[in-house]
């Protein structure tokens, strides 16, 4: 959250399914971290998925808590499609470059 300059009035939430962590705030940003239920009160419009290895496990949990889901993004996928792309941009090259 830090290095992408997400500030608590640009996000003003942090979810996450660790209780450890619910409660707290984020070092730097401020963001309250709370539990996916929490959303059922104030559904979001997007939800923006950090983690590039539960994103398939957030995805279905979301799925399966509203009617009409949010909209889900994630940075990661974004890069890596980027970063695909500019191997594909690049195929006469004899090796990819990034």
């Amino acid at each position: 959250m830090n290095l992408c300059g997400f500030t608590k009035d640009k996000i003003n939430l942090v979810v996450d399914s660790d209780k450890r962590k619910q409660g707290y705030f984020l070092p730097g940003t401020g963001q309250m971290v709370v539990s996916p239920e929490s959303l059922l009160t104030a559904p979001p419009d997007v939800i923006l998925v950090l983690s590039q290895f539960h994103k398939d496990d957030i995805a279905k949990q979301i799925q399966s808590m509203f009617q009409e889901p949010p909209r889900l993004s994630s940075l990661v996928s974004d890069m890596s499609a980027h970063a695909e792309q500019h191997v594909i941009t690049n195929a006469s090259r004899q090796r990819p470059y990034f």
